[in-house]
């Protein structure tokens, strides 16, 4: 599985790969500092929300990009 999502058909991946895909790309391992930022093509989103939309049109009506959703349920993101 390459660690490059922008390259891949991500409709062919499997989900169990698609996750270890996700956090090859997003070098988990390595310190905050040295992972992927959001930009013009990625961008981060907690919820979806009118934010998130307005991403997805953006991305729609320019270059295409990656948006990882990463929903946390109220219980963690109280421990957090």
């Amino acid at each position: 599985m390459p660690s490059d999502l922008y390259s891949v058909d991500l409709r062919s991946v499997s989900g169990a790969d698609l996750f270890r895909a996700i956090a090859e790309f997003l070098r988990l391992d390595l310190p905050a500092d040295a992972r992927p930022r959001e930009g013009y093509l990625l961008d981060f989103k907690q919820d979806l929300s009118e934010s998130f939309l307005h991403t997805i049109a953006a991305l729609a009506n320019t270059f295409g990009g990656l948006v990882l959703l990463a929903l946390v349920s109220k219980t963690a993101a109280r421990k957090n």
